[in-house]
């Protein structure tokens, strides 16, 4: 259960109108097995479902591309679903159809890896291929995890040190806010990968600190206070804005000043060079009518 959440769980009310679908869907000698993830499923990494959660089921099929069954629902489709309180309400239900032969050659994302590694439960497995195939596709090998590891560190300087300063400098403010919520997406990621797991889907990813064996001590708390907005008087920016203006212009100022000398130098320089051109031409003159 994700705690502090203020919506109410009826994970209880959509399993049970979720079973009457797998039910039929079990009599089918295609379906090879059928997988609940994400709140829908009985863990404790997502154990959570509310009215504006959608619902994921992994639907493994035995069937090649040419003979797709016609009773096949489309990918996404909607059901309706009673609460206790008898209020009726819209479920999103998304059925991820997949050919299991396909998904024994494909490589999976490390989003899929991580909804079927972390928050997924096996309700039907007719010859237990799902169970080998979901075990097989969500390990986390140790070169990938060490590159990974790399990959970030690297672009958290960038996000955060680097180029936020350098977008601020040209006046982009907000893109340089952007920069640094990218590095502050790549340090969760980071956190995900050092304890050995896949990062969640963002929406996620702050809750489910929770569930890592190794965390920066009140990180949660950290995070909170970078969210957290700076009220700055109109009379402060206002003065900023009026040194910004004053230093601009002195900077305009100096520029002017240095292409003039600038100029004169070049100026000054071809000058130069022109002077010795006749030096030089009324030496050699000079020479051939001493020495004829």
């Amino acid at each position: 259960m994700i705690p502090e959440i203020k919506t109410k769980n009826i994970k209880p009310i959509i399993r049970k109108r979720i079973e009457e679908i797998t039910e039929k869907l079990k009599s089918k000698p295609e379906v090879e097995g059928i997988v609940y993830l994400g709140g829908l499923a009985n863990t404790e990494y997502k154990d959570f479902i509310d009215e504006f959660s959608d619902i994921d089921i992994g639907i493994f099929l035995n069937v090649n591309r040419k003979n797709i069954p016609n009773w096949l629902q489309p990918f996404s489709f909607y059901i309706p679903v009673e609460k206790q309180n008898g209020e009726e309400i819209i479920m999103e239900i998304n059925m991820h159809q997949q050919i299991l032969d396909e998904e024994e050659k494909n490589d999976w994302p490390d989003t899929k890896k991580e909804a079927y590694g972390y928050a997924s439960e096996i309700v039907f497995d007719r010859n237990g291929k799902i169970k080998e195939l979901i075990d097989r596709k969500t390990t986390f090998p140790k070169e990938y995890r060490k590159n990974l590891l790399s990959h970030l560190l690297s672009r958290i300087n960038w996000s955060v040190k680097i180029n936020p300063l350098k977008v601020i400098e040209r006046g982009y403010i907000y893109n340089g806010e952007e920069l640094l919520n990218q590095g502050l997406e790549n340090l969760l990621d980071l956190l995900f990968v050092y304890n050995n797991k896949y990062p969640p889907h963002a929406k996620w990813k702050i809750e489910m600190l929770k569930y890592l064996n190794y965390c920066p001590c009140n990180i949660e708390e950290k995070l909170k206070d970078i969210s957290k907005p700076i009220l700055v008087e109109n009379s402060i920016i206002e003065n900023v804005e009026k040194h910004q203006t004053l230093l601009n212009s002195i900077i305009d100022s100096n520029n002017e000043q240095i292409d003039i000398i600038n100029t004169k130098k070049n100026r000054i320089g071809e000058e130069n060079k022109t002077v010795r051109k006749e030096i030089c031409k009324c030496a050699y003159n000079h020479l051939i009518e001493t020495h004829k």
